[in-house]
């Protein structure tokens, strides 16, 4: 992202796999083709959104309205770069590391969906509603007007 409202939105990297039809980039975003010699796209997509990077990624924007990096910044941004075979390790471990995050990301849906069920059982446990006595919150709380000690509006 060459310019982006928010300060931590420039030189967001983002991986594009390709489409089935042309396609054209907006002028807010600087395409970047990694030479696969030297580097796996991979790698240099995790790089670069690791906190260090960030922070000089960042660094080097021009900050007014809206926050900025030209291409020639981003051209003289050194960065590491180990073997190929290290670089494919580093990848492998973060794409286990996220589908483990993932997982963990649908089991936290289920076990969240399990205890509205329990506790709704636990409700309908107790209650029948059509049974219970009904009444008004002004009827069982005494209810105040503004913060504090406000005059009492309504009395149990």
């Amino acid at each position: 992202v060459r310019s982006s409202v928010k300060e931590a939105g420039v030189g967001y990297t983002a991986i594009f796999g390709g489409a089935q039809v042309p396609i054209v980039f907006c002028g807010f975003l600087i395409k970047c083709s990694p030479i696969s010699e030297y580097v796996l796209p991979d790698y240099l997509f995790y790089l670069l959104r690791t906190e260090r990077m960030r922070t000089i990624i960042v660094g080097l924007s021009n900050r007014a309205n809206i926050t900025n990096i030209s291409q020639s910044a981003l051209r003289n941004l050194t960065i590491p770069i180990p073997p190929l075979s290290e670089q494919q390790t580093i990848v492998a471990r973060l794409e286990s590391e996220r589908a483990e995050m993932e997982m963990l990301k649908g089991l936290i849906v289920r076990m969240e969906g399990k205890i509205k069920e329990r506790v709704a059982g636990l409700w309908g446990e107790r209650w029948n509603m059509k049974d219970e006595r009904w009444t008004t919150i002004h009827r069982i709380y005494r209810i105040r007007e503004g913060w504090g000690r406000g005059k009492v509006i309504s009395k149990s």
